[in-house]
């Protein structure tokens, strides 16, 4: 029997590419090495690479050989011979970086070399970004200009206008122009995202503030994380258990869990405790009962002050159509009212993006929902659902294919893997 269904748990990122000739090239392996396909399964660049980039609106592609990194240009099919031990992906046309002889570089779309640097490591950030040379470390400007020497050990990035540095095996902290702002004394540094940061001083975590006083004493194991929008409590470890406390040190929940694990951003935890999951919200209120299993944690996002999830998905119905939802354990589409238009029955479910199609899984069964005739379909031959660009392809036997609307495959299943797979080599 056939039907139809969704998929949020897969949310395979449809990484495609519409090249100048408007034909849409698709990333897919096969015995080991990937290329390019189009829409009818044929081969565009041959599969001839153990890795393949990400496909976004750059003609150049990065692809890796034997260890090393290239390109391939999709207007005209040039291959720019895999040389380099590491490179950027193309942001644009014109330039990109890449790493060659232990040293980055500036290179055009043919190869050709703009610039070469003497930068060792580099880690981008806005404004000043951190990079190595000769061992050390100091910070470039946009130009690849050291503005601050190389002459740590360690660095991190800027925020609030300060970096932590590593100097004689201790961490301080230095401004925008290189100028010591926190003499180096912690064995283990924080950033500044606020006017405070966490460090660690003789063996314990506490934290600082900018002038490099300590607002809350070190005496802490481990500081985990922090929850809600504003950080309003922070995830800390005491004589080996986990508790939350506020920004001037207040105990909110006293440590008393085995093990916490956190949503960025969210007022909600899942924590252990006597070997169960429960999910409690930052004040320690007890949201889900103790479960061997551990529970699912967006169920009861919904209850997040600091987000409004039903806004989102109404707008993110608005803007594709429809918008997979979950209700405690199934899975429905929206449309931008709230109006539930598919009742949530299917187990798991995928948003639309640019596509007509969803992924969804049925019943334990995978298939594909149509936004457009809202009606749904599953074969419990399919081992697998990947769509991009409106192109259905189905697994089945381990190997990738693609079918029609109604389930047939218009191409065989022959691939090892299609879109959402960028190491060859492992399959």
């Amino acid at each position: 029997m056939k039907t139809k269904f969704l998929l949020l748990a897969l949310l395979i990122a449809s990484a495609n590419f519409s090249a100048a000739q408007d034909s849409i090239l698709i990333p897919a392996g096969i015995d080991g090495k990937c290329g390019l396909i189009d829409q009818n399964g044929n081969w565009i660049i041959n599969p001839q690479f153990d890795e393949i980039g990400e496909l976004f609106w750059s003609e150049m592609v990065r692809v890796k050989s034997n260890d090393k990194y290239g390109y391939v240009n999709l207007s005209d099919k040039t291959i720019i011979t895999p040389q380099y031990e590491d490179a950027e992906n193309f942001d644009d046309d014109s330039t990109v970086l890449v790493k060659l002889n232990g040293k980055w570089r500036l290179i055009d779309k043919t190869g050709k070399t703009v610039r070469e640097t003497q930068i060792e490591e580099l880690d981008f950030s806005y404004g000043i970004s951190k990079a190595k040379s000769n061992g050390k470390w100091g910070y470039i400007d946009t130009n690849y200009n050291f503005v601050i020497e190389p002459q740590y050990e360690d660095a991190g990035s800027f925020y609030n206008g300060l970096a932590y540095v590593k100097t004689n095996g201790k961490y301080g902290y230095i401004d925008t122009l290189g100028k010591i702002a926190i003499e180096p004394q912690f064995e283990a540094p924080g950033d500044f995202p606020y006017n405070w940061a966490a460090v660690k001083y003789n063996g314990k975590f506490g934290f600082i503030n900018k002038e490099g006083e300590f607002i809350i004493e070190p005496k802490y194991e481990e500081i985990k994380g922090f929850l809600g929008k504003d950080s309003s409590a922070i995830i800390v470890k005491l004589n080996g258990k986990y508790g939350f406390i506020d920004k001037t040190g207040k105990t909110i929940v006293e440590p008393q869990y085995d093990e916490v694990d956190h949503y960025l951003w969210s007022d909600i935890a899942r924590v252990t405790l006597n070997n169960k999951y429960i999910v409690i919200d930052k004040t320690g209120k007890q949201l889900s009962k103790p479960s061997e299993f551990p529970p699912y944690m967006d169920v009861y996002s919904d209850d997040d002050d600091d987000i409004d999830i039903d806004k989102i998905n109404k707008q993110s119905a608005a803007i594709h159509g429809l918008c997979a939802v979950r209700k405690k354990d199934k899975f429905g589409y929206i449309d931008s009212t709230g109006k539930f238009v598919v009742k949530p029955i299917f187990d798991s479910a995928s948003h639309f993006l640019s596509n007509d199609y969803a992924q969804i899984i049925y019943k334990g069964k995978h298939g594909w929902f149509n936004k457009k005739t809202l009606t749904y379909f599953y074969d419990p031959k399919f081992e697998g659902i990947v769509i991009s660009h409106n192109i259905i392809f189905a697994k089945q036997g381990g190997k990738w294919g693609i079918v029609d609307e109604n389930g047939k495959f218009t191409v065989e299943p022959k691939f090892n893997w299609v879109v959402d797979k960028l190491l060859c080599s492992y399959f």
